[in-house]
């Protein structure tokens, strides 16, 4: 970062885009969603230096996600004619795994799946694709079956089947009503989140807030004015002291 600027900068300026971009990877690779690696948190820089404030807002983190995806395609030579048709078997996977009592398919219900989607869209080459998305690590082949090598990657794909399928009948929404009332547990938080990057419905937040409404039935909203923040106030007096005592 310091080596591209060409004019001499403040040092406070370069810590303070340090703390920054610091801030972001913690909230991307938190709850080893992603895995803490050099390379990921590499390609998260990458992405943040051509992303605007605005797009670093925290349902935007799923451009940071989908930049992963693209990129593992093509350390794999998915061909670009190809990406769609492999971003639409993934996402048809999320959501059959969401639906399916464990996060993998055996080799049965992977059998049953592609059966199904040559039904429902255009033959692929079964065997190339898992290889491809194996080699891309994207997905992972084990002893127990088929499944997505990093919880992100479930996440994402699952959220998106919800956003692109919503308002194709009741199924997804009641898949969403399901994850909303359940969004205290990780996976049901985690694919809420991501479904608020892929769709920008009114509904989705809209359902949220209702069933926030309903588990804190006596809490008022906040508004952010001077008086429903006074509380800062005292917490920011003792700051001071706190750094004293690091």
């Amino acid at each position: 970062m310091q080596l591209e600027l060409t004019e001499e900068v403040d040092e406070q300026k370069i810590w303070a885009r340090v703390d920054e971009l610091s801030l972001h990877v913690d909230s991307l690779v938190r709850k080893k969603v992603v895995p803490a690696k050099p390379l990921y948190i590499l390609l998260f820089l990458q992405s943040f230096e051509t992303m605007t404030v605005h797009g670093r807002e925290l349902t935007s983190y799923g451009h940071c996600y989908q930049h992963l995806i693209y990129q593992a395609l093509d350390r794999a030579r998915v061909k670009s004619t190809e990406i769609d048709a492999y971003l639409n078997v993934l996402s048809e996977l999320g959501k059959t795994i969401l639906s399916s009592p464990s996060e993998r398919l055996d080799d049965e219900k992977l059998d049953d799946f592609f059966r199904q989607y040559s039904i429902s869209f255009l033959p692929i080459d079964r065997s190339k694709v898992i290889k491809d998305l194996v080699n891309s690590y994207i997905l992972k082949e084990t002893e127990q079956g088929l499944e997505f090598r990093y919880r992100y990657l479930f996440y994402f794909f699952a959220a998106k089947n919800l956003a692109d399928s919503l308002h194709q009948g009741n199924d997804s929404k009641n898949k969403v009503q399901e994850l909303i009332d359940t969004i205290y547990l990780e996976k049901s938080s985690n694919i809420i989140l991501f479904l608020t990057h892929h769709s920008k419905d009114p509904w989705i937040i809209d359902s949220i807030l209702y069933s926030i409404m309903e588990i804190f039935p006596e809490e008022k909203e906040a508004n952010l004015d001077a008086g429903s923040l006074s509380f800062l106030d005292e917490f920011i007096k003792e700051i001071p002291d706190l750094i004293g005592e690091s």
